[in-house]
């Protein structure tokens, strides 16, 4: 009974967010993946804390070994980010042209953390120009060392939004 409890407090959830970082931006737009710092996450409830994640790395351990020793809690935090939903393969390259060599510079905006993306679709049930992808970049007005206010879908139609939403 326990164990259906929890499991009904865990949400479902298909979406697999990954942080990319690179020390060039420009990686991400010509596709130079040998340059790409990749972090895959996986949501967890907000009631998962350190106590938990270590008496469940116990348990694992204890089951299957060690884990990788990058396995961690960690919390995405990013402010204000510009974000769209891509549709098709992962041949992101030109819309993260536009995003990074026209529409910042256009919105006055500056990078503010790495960007990243949320897969929304299982790409081994999917085709490939069907894929569903958010790609995300937070953002800071440029030359602040905080991050922009508000909010605006430019003329271009990437949106600009505080991450995670709030009311």
């Amino acid at each position: 009974m326990h164990r259906r409890r929890v499991d009904e407090r865990f949400p479902k959830s298909r979406a697999q967010p990954g942080v990319v970082g690179a020390d060039d931006p420009a990686d991400f737009v010509a596709r130079r993946k040998d340059r790409w710092r990749w972090t895959m996450m996986i949501m967890v409830p907000d009631f998962v804390g350190a106590d938990l994640y270590e008496a469940a790395l116990a348990r694992t351990r204890a089951k299957l070994g060690a884990p990788p020793d990058t396995l961690r809690l960690e919390t995405l935090t990013e402010g204000l980010s510009l974000q769209t939903l891509h549709i098709g393969s992962y041949d992101e390259g030109p819309i993260l042209a536009h995003l990074h060599d026209e529409l910042m510079p256009a919105e006055q905006l500056d990078f503010n953390g790495q960007h990243h993306e949320i897969y929304l679709s299982n790409p081994r049930k999917t085709e490939p120009g069907k894929l569903k992808t958010i790609l995300r970049q937070p953002v800071k007005a440029a030359g602040a060392d905080r991050a922009a206010t508000g909010a605006w879908i430019s003329s271009s139609g990437l949106r600009a939004t505080r991450w995670p939403l709030t009311s």
